[in-house]
Parts: structure tokens; C-alpha cells; sequence
């Protein structure tokens, strides 16, 4: 289980961030509108531990290589498609990884 931004980043970085090893972990290499309900139920798992989503990251825990431009109109696609299917209110804040 990863606990901190800190572990989530440093592990991403890394290449040691994969969703077996994590049970909190959701990794999409892209976007769709049907992720939205997949992450939807993800996030509304009745827990009080931090539910970790990274979109642009392969399944084996490489970052795909989407540039900024990309990151940001997905992140506006993918706040949409959450709050669709959403029980409680929640936000998307894009992190760009060098």
C-alpha cells in the first residue's frame, strides 16, 4: 500500500510503481470515457488510506511520453468523466514527472 505523494512519486520515478504490488494503485496509459466508471469505483471503495491514479503511465510502470499539452486537456476529459459516476465530490491535479 502506498501512503504518501511522496512514496507514489518516488516509486513512479523509479519504474518500482506497478498496480499488483499496491492495492491502491490504478495506472491507464491513456483515456477513455469508460475509465471514468472503472476509476469511479475505485475511488468510491469505502477506505480512509489515499487511492492513487496515474493516467500517461503503463501497466509495467513506465511513463508513456505524453507531452504537457496533452496532460492538460486529459486532465479536464478525465474531471469530467470521474464526476459523472462520482458519490462524492472530488478533484484532478496534473503532476508532469521530468
Amino acid at each position: 500500500m502506498i501512503l504518501t505523494e511522496i512514496d507514489f512519486i518516488g516509486r513512479l520515478r523509479t519504474g518500482r510503481l506497478m498496480e499488483i504490488d499496491a492495492s491502491n494503485v490504478e495506472l491507464k496509459r491513456s483515456w477513455d470515457q469508460d475509465n471514468g466508471k472503472k476509476i469511479s469505483a475505485f475511488a468510491n471503495r469505502p477506505t480512509k488510506d489515499p487511492q492513487w491514479l496515474a493516467i500517461g503511465v503503463c501497466d509495467d510502470g513506465t511513463l508513456a511520453g505524453h507531452d504537457e499539452n496533452w496532460v492538460k486537456k486529459t486532465e479536464e476529459t478525465i474531471s469530467q468523466h470521474i464526476n459523472r459516476y462520482q458519490k462524492h465530490p472530488t478533484s484532478c491535479a496534473e503532476k508532469v514527472l521530468d
